[in-house]
C-alpha cells in the first residue's frame, strides 16, 4: 500500500476548541465514571460531574482538520489542555498530546509574536493520525487559541456547576476563573484572526 504524502505546512489556520453536550436523560449512562474512579483534582471533579449530566464530545478544529476528544476524567486530556494554555502564555511553549486510543498525537506549541507555530508529532514519521495524513505544522493566531480555550472551559465549568452545585464557591474554582481572565487579558491586544489572502 503507498503512503500517502504528508504535507510540510498547513500554512495560517483557524483554531477552535468547541463542546457540544445535552443532558443525560434517565440517569447516568455508559459515559459516566466508574464508580470505583476517585477524581483527583479540580478539573477531574469537575469532568466527573460533568458525565453524570451531560452527554457528549469537545472537538478541536485547525483548519479544516478535527480532532474529536476524550471528555472523561479519566482521560486526563482536560488537564492537558489547561497546562497547554498555561505554557503557552506563560512560557511561550508547550505541547499537548491527544490520543486516539490507539494512536498518539503531540501539538508542539512555540510561539512567536502573536502566532503560534504548531508541529504535529506522530509516534513515526508517517504523520498517521485517526485515519488521516496530517501536515508536519500549522500557524494559528494566539489569541484565537487562548480565547477559544477559556470559552471553552467556561462553557464546561457552567455545566459541570450545574451536576455539582456545591462547588460554586470553592476557592480554587474562583481561582480557576480568575486564571482564564488572567490568560484572556494576556492576548487581549493580540490579532486574534490572519487577513484574508487577497488583502481586503
Amino acid at each position: 500500500m503507498r503512503k500517502s504524502p504528508r504535507a510540510a505546512d498547513l500554512g495560517p489556520s483557524s483554531f477552535s476548541v468547541v463542546l457540544a453536550s445535552q443532558p443525560r436523560i434517565g440517569g447516568p449512562g455508559t459515559g459516566a465514571p466508574e464508580d470505583d474512579f476517585e477524581p483527583i483534582g479540580l478539573l477531574a471533579e469537575l469532568a466527573t460531574a460533568h458525565q453524570r449530566g451531560w452527554e457528549g464530545c469537545w472537538t478541536l478544529w485547525i483548519g479544516d482538520l478535527q480532532f474529536s476528544l476524550d471528555l472523561s476524567p479519566e482521560s486526563g486530556q482536560l488537564e492537558e489542555f489547561w497546562v497547554f494554555l498555561l505554557e503557552l502564555t506563560d512560557a511561550a511553549g508547550g505541547e499537548w498530546t491527544l490520543s486516539s486510543g490507539v494512536e498518539l498525537l503531540t501539538l508542539e506549541g512555540q510561539v512567536y509574536g502573536p502566532d503560534v507555530i504548531l508541529d504535529f508529532a506522530t509516534e513515526d514519521d508517517s504523520g498517521r493520525f485517526g485515519g488521516a495524513v496530517l501536515p508536519r505544522k500549522a500557524t494559528v493566531r494566539l489569541r484565537a487559541l487562548i480565547c477559544s480555550g477559556t470559552a471553552f472551559f467556561r462553557a464546561f465549568l457552567k455545566e459541570s456547576c450545574r451536576i455539582a452545585r456545591g462547588m460554586n464557591e470553592r476557592p480554587d474554582l474562583l481561582g480557576f476563573y480568575e486564571d482564564l481572565d488572567a490568560l484572556e487579558a494576556a492576548v487581549a491586544d493580540l490579532p486574534g484572526t490572519f487577513r484574508p489572502k487577497d488583502g481586503s
